[in-house]
């Protein structure tokens, strides 16, 4: 396996002894739904994997690679669940990046 989002979550699974029995219950999901994750056939929701790291209790740098690796292995390659929700509800944020894309559509319009 490569370093998927499925290798990651099998990983955390095997590292932290938790059982698939235990983590049907922890995330509410099936064992079937279990193994699609850690094959790779399914990419989980947000809130699905905000539960993921509040069940393994990711630390900062897991968390970023957890939410990372799901973009990666999402069909639509959304913006990361903890990106996502800091944009949603700071308006500051928003003004910045806004402000970021401006620039650069400025600067490709400079360039052509």
């Amino acid at each position: 396996m490569n370093d998927s989002l499925g290798k990651f979550l099998y990983d955390l699974r095997k590292k932290t002894n938790i059982t698939i029995k235990d983590l049907m219950s922890k995330l509410g999901i099936s064992h079937q739904y279990i193994n699609d994750l850690e094959n790779g056939k399914r990419t989980p929701s947000d809130s699905l994997l905000e539960k993921i790291a509040d069940v393994y209790n990711l630390k900062h740098q897991e968390r970023i690679k957890l939410f990372d690796l799901a973009t990666e292995s999402s069909k639509t390659k959304k913006i990361p669940v903890d990106i996502a929700n800091y944009i949603k509800d700071n308006k500051k944020a928003k003004e910045a990046i806004r402000e970021l894309i401006y620039e650069e559509v400025q600067k490709w319009i400079s360039w052509n």
